[in-house]
């Protein structure tokens, strides 16, 4: 068999085809890498009042004759919670005053009166029932929808009750048809109906009720 001698610039030529034809093939196919980060919304929460309501018990000297508690006016607690987008959440409350959970009335412990302290005896001063408020709240701008209550961290909700627990076991939201809606910024009316007990003491009380409210994201 004869050795066949190709010209010089054939030999060049097959090697340009063939690294050409191997580069073809290495760029036929890319893998392209996706990064980056899912940060949800974040939501602040905001109070009237800087979160401070005044008790000006009245004529209680007048009043507190034959009684064992004085209703005192009722309040209302305006907060707002605003979030960077659209965002489902809840709120709880949860009562972190002196004799929380231990608010007695007619000689029965109370699973949803709010706590206003003890004296420095170590007396109930009182408490209070905290309700929200639907024709005064609003969800961005309209007012909110059903009010849902769940007792298992959002798992299921359920309408018909407006009355706060203290114990921060319940959260509350609002939507339609048991289910949570999305918003902006909702503004949440909580109207508050206080009371004190006949303490029947010469020294001052001081009325010493502390609550904190938290979002929970769902």
């Amino acid at each position: 068999m004869k050795n066949i001698k190709y010209p010089l610039s054939y030999s060049v030529m097959m090697i340009l085809l063939a690294l050409s034809s191997s580069q073809t093939f290495a760029s036929s196919q890319y893998t392209i890498k996706l990064q980056g980060q899912i940060i949800p919304s974040s939501c602040d929460i905001s109070m009237d009042q800087a979160g401070s309501i005044i008790l000006t018990p009245s004529n209680i000297a007048r009043e507190s004759a034959n009684k064992n508690s004085i209703q005192l006016p009722s309040k209302n607690l305006g907060f707002m919670i605003r979030c960077q987008g659209a965002t489902s959440f809840a709120f709880r409350a949860r009562d972190i005053a002196p004799n929380a959970g231990n608010v007695q009335l007619a000689g029965e412990q109370q699973r949803d009166i709010f706590s206003l302290g003890l004296t420095n005896s170590g007396q109930s001063i009182g408490g209070y029932l905290a309700f929200i408020d639907p024709e005064r709240s609003l969800m961005d701008g309209k007012r909110i929808p059903d009010v849902l209550i769940s007792s298992n961290e959002g798992v299921s909700w359920r309408t018909g009750q407006y009355k706060l627990s203290p114990s921060g076991e319940n959260i509350y939201s609002w939507g339609n048809q048991s289910t949570p809606g999305s918003a902006r910024q909702v503004n949440i009316n909580i109207l508050l109906k206080p009371f004190i007990f006949n303490l029947n003491q010469a020294d001052a009380v001081k009325i010493d009720g502390m609550t904190t409210f938290e979002i929970v994201y769902l």
